[in-house]
């Protein structure tokens, strides 16, 4: 280990006339082995030892795990005890608060206090994760241009030829991350700046084809490659055979983008499947069934420049683990598409190699909803398959044990999106 050392954040961040002394145990063993292994015991969020350590603690992103999730599960002992370097020794007495639970006195006024589903009509689903908004960051520059909702920024580093992208969160909802990142290359053209740093420190994704697009102004004239795979199962398959047909009956439909229209989809190599069978032929990877590797069709951007501003060489990526999710997919796209190198910082105090990514990573997120809504629209389908004298096929050739029916689960609807089938698969992320 090296020689870190661990201080509390209101000592370290206030004003006094002497020097604050650093923490050397808490509850007798030494902070790091404490902190990490309290954290490694609740986070669900990270697998990855370094990126949990770095959530620990209070940076200018916002308070740490430390003052919130991380004693989610209770505590050991009734005091957390902190000895400091000057002989200093605080205890804090550990307290729990309950939650009301006024007038439930059976299960049935259980479910009604917290599994009713609030009034209204179906919700969106989110593509990703929900973008974490930042004004101003202590220690950075004033902005030389900012989106309104503050998840992308443009710097230029004083005194130098640097400029920075931050991305706290992918967002170009109304074109505002597009006019940061060209205001950005404006001005560093103008500037003379050689170099960019491209901060995508706590940045847990956002929208897929924000971070398509802004891979796109960086490296123009270069397509990003966003594969995914499918599970091939007999639900699947049902509705690939309708809304594929319909895709032929229907060209516009494509645009809608069903899931396993093999026609909404490329190969690949960017290819049009030849037939579905093409798509759907299931390739068994660790005894699951998938799809073939398909790719959306992605209407790329028209840059505002046709050269790269900085060449991949003057480009470097900073991380601090916590990137996931739409992040992970434009980070991808910069290391195996642009060739640019990264930079991981904090972690355990160790020497050695840490992990950039340590969030979730994969393509697009479909829940249940986004399955059960393309199942609404079958009426939609069968209408035209009858026009064109086709027999539309029947939901109950698909094995009862797969199918998928519209009617809310008996604990309210928000098990569409909180049920997670995936939870025993383990580890699924390779080391990067």
């Amino acid at each position: 280990m090296l020689d870190c050392e661990q201080y509390a954040c209101d000592a370290l961040c206030a004003t006094f006339d002497w020097s604050p002394s650093a923490i050397i145990s808490i509850n007798g063993q030494i902070p790091v082995d404490y902190l990490l292994g309290t954290a490694q015991d609740t986070d669900t969020q990270y697998s990855d030892p370094d990126a949990i350590y770095n959530k620990i603690f209070t940076t200018i992103f916002g308070d740490g795990s430390f003052t919130s999730d991380i004693h989610n599960l209770g505590f050991s002992q009734d005091q957390t005890i902190f000895v400091f370097t000057n002989g200093t020794t605080i205890s804090i007495d550990n307290k729990a608060t309950s939650t009301a639970f006024a007038n439930v006195d059976s299960g049935s006024a259980l479910f009604n206090k917290i599994d009713l589903p609030a009034p209204g009509g179906p919700t969106a689903e989110s593509p990703d994760a929900a973008p974490l908004a930042i004004s101003e960051l202590a220690g950075f520059p004033e902005a030389l241009s900012k989106s309104p909702d503050g998840t992308t920024a443009a710097y230029i580093l004083p005194d130098s030829n640097v400029g920075v992208l931050s991305f706290s969160a992918m967002d170009n909802e109304d074109d505002s991350q597009t006019q940061v990142i060209n205001d950005l290359l404006d001005a560093c053209e103008i500037a003379g700046c050689t170099k960019l740093i491209i901060d995508l420190q706590h940045n847990g994704g956002g929208k897929v084809f924000a971070g398509m697009s802004a891979f796109q102004q960086l490296f123009p004239g270069t397509t990003p490659l966003l594969a995914q795979r499918y599970r091939d199962t007999p639900m699947g398959e049902y509705l690939g055979k309708v809304w594929t047909t319909v895709s032929q009956l229907d060209p516009s439909n494509i645009e809608k983008a069903h899931m396993y229209d093999a026609l909404s989809a490329v190969n690949e190599n960017g290819e049009s499947f030849s037939n579905y069978t093409e798509f759907i032929t299931p390739q068994t990877i660790w005894g699951d069934n998938f799809t073939a590797i398909t790719r959306r069709h992605f209407n790329p951007i028209t840059p505002s420049r046709t050269e790269r501003m900085f060449a991949s060489e003057d480009m470097v990526i900073l991380f601090d683990g916590s990137c996931g999710s739409t992040c992970t997919i434009f980070a991808q796209a910069l290391k195996s598409q642009g060739g640019v190198r990264s930079v991981a910082v904090g972690g355990r105090p160790q020497t050695g190699p840490m992990q950039g990514v340590a969030g979730s990573e994969g393509s697009w997120v479909l829940g249940y909803g986004a399955l059960k809504a393309e199942i609404s629209e079958l009426p939609t389908a069968e209408a035209l398959f009858k026009a064109n004298d086709l027999e539309f096929p029947s939901i109950e050739d698909v094995p009862s044990q797969y199918r998928i029916v519209t009617i809310d689960p008996p604990l309210g609807k928000s098990l569409d999106t909180r049920g997670r089938v995936n939870i025993p698969t383990g580890r699924y992320l390779r080391w990067d």
